[in-house]
């Protein structure tokens, strides 16, 4: 009876896991259209997955040369990754591995080896703080490919990796860049190719205590500069009103402060292979008017309009940023065809619309705007 039970207790566990390997395991959207890399979440409406535990949402996206990223932290922890860091690590075997790594934002423990968080300031606060911290925003450190290595240089368009932040109302957004192949001028890179399977790593940072104690000892008390060091009272305006910034309440009556926790999270990807990938579907010029679809756009960016029809119907629709730029959406329609979607959404613009050969929908210019709306 005991090796009955045992065995029942192995087989749902063995199932569990099971159920925790397939929910681990994600696919890269092609790129249909253009992502600039500018901390919006704009081109990622309708591909961000939350992981609830780790209150982060993450979207990937990729194309024949580059896997595009965005990470949207919620506020409970966004201060814990400007403090101690965040890191993606890439395995092109799958293995879990840190064969190649990316940190962004490198976070200020590891960005100034004497930054010390100081509890009477706030970020909010502006001054040498609020500039310290918009320095750290403005590089990416690169771990890898070879053991020891890290190098670290400006965010923008340095040896093929792009990243950059925006501070959304929800809370941090970050996109990044990041070659899929080494290439002259591109040295750093995922190793990976269209179509493979690989591993990638999501990485939060977390306090080094035993550092901080040195650093305590070293200095002269517990920010250094000579502080008492004895109790330190509690907020000293962090949004977290803890002792450092992140610090979040342990909950009760005591009141008690704990730091935020670290966590490392592993995901299988699935990187797309082509435009016309059969995970992400198409819409040919047949289906136009078999395809429904339901539009709520009222005075919206055509954007977001464009990406909800790519949300339902798959379509690949694809246009610049600089041609759909400052133009808005005004249409509501409910189970109508795509072809009648899209002639209503662009018909009081200068934009029209062309389904090429290979189905792509692709949005163009046209000499002048048509006079209402096609029905």
């Amino acid at each position: 009876m005991r090796r009955k039970f045992i065995f029942f207790i192995a087989l749902v566990l063995s199932w569990q896991m099971t159920l925790a390997d397939e929910k681990q395991e994600v696919a890269s959207r092609w790129r249909i259209a253009e992502i600039k890399v500018d901390g919006s979440d704009n081109e990622w409406i309708e591909a961000i997955t939350y992981l609830e535990k780790e209150q982060l949402g993450f979207g990937l996206k990729n194309d024949s040369s580059d896997l595009y990223i965005c990470l949207k932290f919620d506020r409970a922890i966004e201060r814990q990754a400007m403090m101690f860091g965040f890191t993606l690590w890439f395995d092109p075997a799958a293995k879990n591995k840190k064969t190649f790594g990316v940190r962004f934002p490198i976070g200020m423990m590891n960005f100034e080896s004497d930054f010390m968080p100081d509890p009477m300031e706030s970020l909010e606060d502006g001054g040498g703080r609020q500039k310290q911290f918009a320095a750290m925003l403005r590089e990416v450190e690169v771990l890898g490919p070879e053991k020891d290595d890290r190098n670290r240089f400006l965010a923008g368009s340095s040896f093929g990796i792009q990243a950059a932040t925006f501070d959304s109302p929800a809370g941090l957004v970050c996109e990044l860049k990041i070659p899929l192949q080494s290439a002259p001028g591109r040295p750093y890179a995922i190793a990976a190719a269209l179509g493979q399977t690989l591993s990638v790593g999501f990485e939060m940072g977390e306090l080094d205590r035993e550092k901080m104690r040195e650093r305590m000892g070293r200095e002269g008390g517990p920010f250094g500069g000579g502080r008492p060091t004895g109790g330190m009272p509690p907020g000293g305006g962090t949004r977290g009103g803890g002792r450092f910034p992140g610090d979040r309440p342990e909950g009760g009556p005591s009141g008690g402060m704990r730091m935020p926790s670290a966590f490392k999270i592993w995901m299988r990807v699935n990187l797309a292979a082509s435009a016309s990938d059969s995970q992400h579907g198409f819409a040919p010029q047949d289906d136009l008017d078999n395809i429904r679809v339901s539009l709520e756009a009222r005075n919206i960016p055509l954007r977001e309009a464009l990406q909800q029809i790519m949300a339902q119907t798959q379509a690949q629709i694809v246009y610049s940023d600089a041609l759909v730029k400052d133009v808005n959406a005004g249409y509501s329609g409910k189970n109508v065809t795509l072809r009648n979607a899209l002639n209503s959404l662009l018909a009081p613009t200068a934009l029209d619309y062309r389904v090429m050969e290979d189905d792509q929908i692709v949005i163009i210019r046209r000499n002048k705007p048509k006079d209402g709306l096609i029905k």
